[in-house]
């Protein structure tokens, strides 16, 4: 490769000229904060997946905090739910096998629907959790994008020139 070189008693020329990126993107965090911390800046050369900048997050971090601690009480109260569940279906069960004549079918049909409802309460109870986990999940997961990274190779136009 030929690379041309002043020689003694040749004249200088100057042109006008301008120097522009071939790409360029726009790189956005999915996350709301303020950047903390900057690793790279505009026309480094970066590799895909090269953490860029990391975001503060306090609304975040305060969000996933809270749906943490909606989880651990909706799992308290899946607790509270079976043990209610657990005595409503021995109560019923004991209310179905007294003798009849002692109880009125009045009372053993009210002890079965006491059952049910606790049962049904339960379900509901477990929804929860699993709700409130899904939401844990979700924040958990945003909290991945706190690390802005390069989606790509990129060089920079002094780097692609040689």
């Amino acid at each position: 490769m030929y690379l041309p070189s002043l020689h003694p008693g040749a004249q200088s020329l100057k042109l006008p000229g301008e120097t522009a990126a071939w790409n360029e993107t726009a790189i956005y965090a999915r996350v709301n904060g303020y950047v903390a911390k900057w690793f790279a800046d505009i026309g480094d050369n970066v590799i895909a997946g090269q953490t860029l900048a990391l975001i503060e997050t306090p609304e975040l971090d305060a969000e996933l905090l809270a749906a943490k601690a909606k989880l651990n009480a909706s799992i308290a109260q899946v607790a509270v739910k079976q043990a209610r569940a657990d005595f409503a279906v021995t109560t019923d069960q004991r209310w179905r096998e007294s003798p009849k004549g002692v109880v009125s079918d009045q009372e053993r049909e009210s002890k079965k629907a006491g059952s049910a409802e606790a049962i049904a309460e339960l379900n509901s109870a477990h929804a929860q959790v699993m709700l409130q986990r899904a939401d844990v999940d979700r924040l958990t997961a945003l909290t991945q994008f706190k690390e802005v990274k390069a989606p790509f190779d990129a060089l920079s136009c002094s780097a692609r020139s040689t």
